[in-house]
């Protein structure tokens, strides 16, 4: 199954790379960019299932080409939020400027606002939110019983989850043994935004991520909430 979702990355980058230097047709665009995304979504779950190395080495190769077509869009420029599905659907908003007034989100590409635009994109963590619903499971519980439930019972993802609430607006989380142990460059841990999303889904609120990075077996989260 991941050489699928892997293939279909492939499609969505080629339709990208093509779109971008020969055809320079909006609707292409938009088209390739969701196929990338949603084999990355899709892919980020699976690889929490079994290893295949000879996926993470080209893995590996097209997220540092995604990088530099990012980069081409000025990427830094976005930021970053991610969305509970009581605004509308559970996923990441990327935002030509922020704050802009946030009614409603649709599971639909390009979101627009009247303060702008942006751009939707389901996670890993979207799917899994969608799969712990499918399972019965309620958001009203405990955050570190929905964490360790996404990442480590149902999805092999890391060994335990340690949280800590520094204050209202920010979630720390703690994640041993993370697996995958490292940050692709574009999106950072995959367990971020699946940590992300759940807060999010959790609180009924917009989330960011304030920081991530690992120390030795722990991989460190701070999350921010907000209000």
């Amino acid at each position: 199954m991941n050489y699928l979702w892997f293939y279909i990355i492939v499609l969505g980058l080629g339709l990208l790379v093509i779109n971008l230097f020969v055809i320079s047709y909006p609707p292409f665009t938009i088209f390739s960019l969701g196929l990338i995304s949603t084999g990355i979504a899709a892919y980020g779950v699976n690889i929490g299932h079994k290893k295949d190395d000879k996926v993470e080495l080209l893995m590996d190769s097209l997220y540092r080409n995604l990088e530099l077509i990012f980069r081409y869009y000025n990427s830094d420029s976005y930021y970053r939020i991610f969305i509970p599905s009581s605004i509308g659907s559970n996923g990441i908003l990327l935002l030509d400027k922020f704050p802009v007034r946030i009614e409603n989100v649709k599971e639909e590409l390009i979101n627009k606002f009247n303060d702008g635009i942006g751009i939707f994109l389901e996670t890993p963590g979207s799917i899994i939110v969608k799969e712990m619903r499918k399972k019965g499971i309620n958001f009203s519980e405990d955050l570190e019983f929905l964490l360790r439930k996404a990442l480590v019972e149902l999805y092999n993802f890391g060994d335990n989850v340690e949280v800590n609430f520094n204050d209202q607006k920010s979630v720390n989380v703690k994640i041993h043994n993370p697996d995958p142990n490292k940050a692709y460059s574009i999106i950072g841990y995959i367990q971020t935004l699946i940590v992300a999303s759940i807060i999010a889904e959790k609180t009924s609120k917009i989330t960011y991520v304030k920081s991530e990075n690992r120390s030795l077996s722990i991989l460190n989260i701070d999350i921010g909430i907000l209000e």
